[in-house]
């Protein structure tokens, strides 16, 4: 006899749409430091005469060139992340996305500080994260609280392989 399961009997744990857009934050980083190596870049020449050899005209340049590709990969991965949010949660919010219901096995956790992924299946799919990707996706792994382990019951939506909803069941 096969148990029923109602939408009451899962808690849900992630979902990218009430989330919202957080990996800005890893954009901010280049783009705050951009600014701060601009601000060197107009100090005045006899600071720059300090550091000797070559000129201060040669301080600028280098400081300038650094502080425009910093800018420019933090302008880059602000342009990719928000791609990426928005293709994710209006995938959820469209329901284009494949769902599986049902136990977790195999479950390999992240190691500690973001290193090695986290992996499981749930009868044939597999999954793969881990929590130093810049992702909207879920990649909470078990070493920061993850909610995966082996043997919960798991009702999972998911894009191409990226996790935006998941539900543990109570």
């Amino acid at each position: 006899m096969r148990e029923t399961i109602t939408m009451s009997d899962y808690v849900v744990v992630f979902d990218v749409g009430v989330q919202g857009y957080q990996t800005w934050r890893y954009a901010a980083a280049p783009i705050v430091f951009a600014i701060v190596m601009a601000g060197f870049a107009v100090l005045p020449s006899s600071y720059l005469s300090r550091f000797g050899r070559p000129s201060p005209g040669f301080y600028r340049l280098v400081i300038a060139l650094a502080a425009t590709a910093l800018l420019a990969h933090g302008v880059q991965l602000l342009t990719e992340t928000r791609r990426e949010y928005n293709s994710l949660s209006t995938a959820l919010r469209t329901k284009h996305y494949s769902v599986v219901e049902g136990t977790v096995a195999d479950f390999v956790p992240g190691g500690p500080g973001g290193h090695g992924d986290e992996t499981f299946r749930v009868g044939v799919v597999r999954f793969r994260y881990s929590a130093a990707m810049i992702t909207s996706a879920f990649h909470r792994t078990k070493p920061y609280g993850g909610p995966i382990r082996d043997g919960v019951n798991v009702r999972i939506a998911s894009v191409n392989g990226a996790l935006v909803r998941v539900e543990v069941r109570e």
